[in-house]
């Protein structure tokens, strides 16, 4: 019997971690517990539940988001940015193969209630609703970070009778001829904001400060309106800090998610793994693996990068520190790498950010770092053309979001033409 391995979250980032122990050794004894139906992670799509709306698409081009050695259908061919559906069926196809291998059972519709480490025996103790209990030598949270919304603290917000947040936005006919408040502009919140032109009468978007995308939304002028940041709500009416009021219909928050595993409290941890205001999580050793407890260890909960690529390449990191052939730096010594992120970011929110170039900078330390212990799983390490592709990535996707603006506008002219 080898070393039991649970596997918390059987989405993309939970497969890719399985892939790369099953490439390390066959000592691992893999558990999956996935909470939902199949696999697909938050791919899943409900037009009731969660951050995936009707018309989404992913944010990296089919040639840049294949695992390895499993490339994404039409990458040779097509730059494009694939659809939910084409992202769905090749998250599930990869995870097919992944999971046939004798060590791994897989677990759907378990949902993980209590998670807890039994210091007596050194063993993580996981328990479903289910009523099962299931001992574990090591533990891997895969959950993401899209399942709790993050509510500005504004003010008489909530109580707006047309608040809701982006986790719960589906299609923009939600929002006809509807007045809009948008507070956020984010790079989910311009995607919202290009489709909900076709149908609203207006948005204007308040925002901390510009943002990388706003000048796009230069050719609707007349329909987006830019405000500052929002002081208070009253009944429908909304202050602005800049000192003015206006009254809107709807208010759609597009201010991200919190990090949060409800199932795992700091009390049942050897040692807390979040931070009080969730934004962040703590004694994370390079994004992945939790410095005072290497048992446990995390991937996929960085914001802005090139998922499944990333995700292969942490869970190239993982299993060869489980497998005793990568050794960790002392406490101390990746208890300060820490702060020093803090120190760089300036704020916690910030401390998982990937954007543009950190992401790669971020793949080329684990490329590294995997290689210190040769054999084993190894995640593609992308080429000098592909690098420069990623970089090319953020003009590429410009473009087609002008694409698509220029779409929503004229599906707006033709609706109010007929009306």
């Amino acid at each position: 019997m080898g070393r039991r391995v649970v596997v918390i979250g059987g989405g993309p980032a939970g497969i890719a971690a399985v892939r790369a122990l099953l490439g390390e050794s066959p000592e691992f004894d893999i558990l999956v517990l996935e909470s939902r139906h199949d696999f697909g992670g938050l791919w899943n799509y409900s037009p009731t539940k969660g951050p995936m709306y009707r018309n989404l698409d992913a944010n990296v081009p089919r040639d840049l988001l294949g695992f390895a050695n499993f490339p994404f259908p039409g990458h040779d061919s097509d730059e494009s940015y694939p659809t939910r559906q084409e992202v769905l069926s090749y998250i599930r196809s990869y995870s097919i193969e992944v999971t046939r291998n004798k060590n791994v059972q897989v677990h759907f519709n378990s949902i993980v209630t209590s998670v807890s480490k039994d210091i007596t025996i050194n063993k993580w103790v996981i328990v479903t609703d289910k009523e099962e209990t299931f001992l574990s030598d090591l533990l891997l949270l895969s959950t993401g970070h899209y399942e709790f919304p993050l509510w500005p603290p504004i003010p008489g917000l909530r109580g707006h009778p047309g608040a809701l947040h982006s986790v719960d936005y589906d299609v923009p006919e939600e929002f006809l001829n509807k007045k809009l408040l948008m507070i956020g502009n984010s790079r989910s919140g311009t995607d919202i904001a290009i489709q909900l032109i076709s149908t609203v009468t207006s948005i204007t978007i308040s925002r901390r400060k510009e943002g990388p995308l706003d000048h796009i939304f230069d050719e609707a002028t007349g329909i987006v309106t830019w405000k500052p940041e929002v002081e208070k709500i009253i009944g429908r009416a909304v202050y602005f800090k800049d000192g003015s009021c206006e009254v809107f219909d709807r208010i759609l928050t597009c201010t991200g998610y919190l990090y949060d595993f409800p199932f795992l409290k700091d009390e049942q941890a050897a040692v807390p793994i979040l931070e009080k205001n969730r934004s962040r999580l703590q004694g994370l050793y390079k994004h992945t693996i939790f410095a005072e407890d290497p048992t446990l260890a995390t991937l996929g909960m960085n914001k802005g990068m090139v998922p499944f690529p990333t995700f292969e390449t942490q869970g190239a990191v993982i299993a060869r520190i489980w497998n005793g052939r990568l050794r960790l730096p002392e406490l101390s010594i990746m208890i300060e790498e820490e702060k020093q992120i803090l120190r760089d970011r300036g704020v916690a929110e910030k401390f998982h950010d990937l954007p543009m170039l950190l992401d790669i900078d971020f793949m080329k330390l684990l490329w590294d770092w995997a290689d210190e212990a040769p054999g084993g799983f190894i995640a593609e390490r992308w080429s000098p053309k592909k690098l420069d592709r990623r970089k090319d990535s953020l003009e590429a996707k410009l473009q087609e979001d002008i694409a698509n603006l220029r779409w929503s506008l004229g599906a707006r002219e033709k609706r109010l033409s007929t009306n």
